[in-house]
C-alpha cells in the first residue's frame, strides 16, 4: 500500500480504467499525454497514468466531480485543497511540503473508517479512496476560467510541488541552489531520489512494518538504517537545503524512532537530524501529531 486509505464507482471510472489498460497494454495506442472528456470533464493520462482531472467550468451542467472540486468561474484563484487524514505518513509529507513552501492552502481533514468515514464527494474526487489529495487550480489562458488539477498520489504532490507547478508555492527543488553548478545540481536531484525512492519507498516502508509486527528490528533494517545515517550531508539530508526528501523521509523514521527509540550512537546523524526537523522547523513540527498511524 502507497497511500492511507480505508471499490466505489463513480463517474467515468469504466473509461479511465479502458484507458490505462489500453496504455498499459501498448504505449502505441495512445500518445505519452491524452485526453478523455466525459459527462464534463476531462481526465488527463500522462506517462500511462491518470494523474488529472480538468473540469470544464464553462459547461451548464456540472457532474459530482464538478461539485466535490468546488465549481469556479471567475474571480481570483480559488486556494489549494489539501485533502487528508492527518495521522497519515503519506500524508504528513505532502503537509510538510505544503507548509514549508508558504503556499496559502485549505486543509480538509476526513474520516478513513467507521460510519462517518469517506463521504460520497470524496470517493467522487478519488475512486482509489485513499488520501492524500490535492487540488489546485490552473488559468492557463489568464481570463480567470480556472481548471482544477487533482493529484491523489503523495510522490506525485511532492513532484507537482517540488517542480513548483502549485500556484503561489515556493519550489522545494535543487534548482534554488544558486551557488551550484549545474553538475552539483544532479548529484543533489539524485540524492533526493534516492533518499525517497530506495530508502524508503523500496526498503524503508516495506521493513519497517515487519519490524513493528515483530516488536524488533531485523539486520536488515538496522543495515538500511546504518547506511541512510552514513547518507546524510548535513544539516538536512541532502545538504543545507530542505528538500522533498526530508519531506518524504520524517514520517517514516519518526515512526520508527518513536517505536525503537534510536541511540545517538547507534544513528547518530539521523537522530540529530531527527531534532533540527522537530525544533527548528516549524512546517514539521506543526504536522507532528500526538495520535498517529503506522503506514498499513
Amino acid at each position: 500500500m502507497s497511500e492511507c486509505t480505508a471499490v466505489h464507482l463513480s463517474p467515468c471510472i469504466v473509461l479511465i480504467v479502458v484507458a490505462s489498460l489500453l496504455l498499459l497494454i501498448n504505449k502505441h495506442v495512445l500518445p505519452d499525454s491524452a485526453l478523455f472528456f466525459c459527462e464534463g470533464f476531462a481526465v488527463t493520462a500522462t506517462n500511462y497514468r491518470v494523474v488529472s482531472f480538468q473540469v470544464k467550468y464553462k459547461e451548464s451542467s456540472y457532474t459530482k466531480i464538478a461539485t466535490a472540486l468546488g465549481a469556479v468561474t471567475m474571480g481570483d484563484r480559488p486556494k489549494p485543497r489539501f485533502i487528508t487524514n492527518k495521522m497519515c505518513p503519506f500524508a504528513q509529507k505532502v503537509w510538510i511540503a505544503l507548509e514549508k513552501s508558504k503556499v496559502p492552502y485549505k486543509l480538509e481533514q476526513i474520516s478513513l473508517y467507521g460510519s462517518n468515514g469517506k463521504p460520497d464527494w470524496f470517493w467522487d474526487l478519488n475512486p482509489s479512496g485513499t488520501v492524500p489529495v490535492l487540488v489546485y487550480y490552473n488559468d492557463d489562458n489568464n481570463e480567470g476560467n480556472y481548471s482544477a488539477v487533482v493529484v491523489s498520489d503523495s510522490d506525485l504532490i511532492l513532484n507537482h510541488i517540488e517542480q513548483g507547478k502549485v500556484p503561489g508555492c515556493q519550489m522545494l527543488s535543487v534548482q534554488s541552489l544558486t551557488d551550484k553548478t549545474t553538475d552539483q545540481h544532479q548529484q543533489v536531484a539524485s540524492l533526493v531520489h534516492k533518499w525517497r525512492q530506495t530508502f524508503v519507498n523500496n526498503q524503508l516502508i516495506p521493513m519497517g512494518k515487519q519490524a513493528v509486527f515483530s516488536s524488533s528490528m531485523s539486520p536488515k533494517l538496522q543495515k538500511v538504517l546504518t547506511e541512510m545515517d552514513e547518507t546524510v550531508v548535513g544539516p538536512y539530508l541532502s545538504g543545507n537545503l530542505f528538500t522533498t526528501a526530508d519531506c518524504h523521509v520524517f514520517p517514516f523514521v519518526w515512526r520508527l524512532h518513536q517505536e525503537f527509540k534510536f541511540s545517538s550512537s547507534s544513528y547518530p546523524n539521523l537522530v540529530q537530524w531527527l531534532e533540527k526537523c522537530t525544533k527548528d522547523e516549524p512546517a514539521v513540527r506543526s504536522t507532528v501529531q500526538s495520535a498517529w498511524w503506522w503506514w498499513w
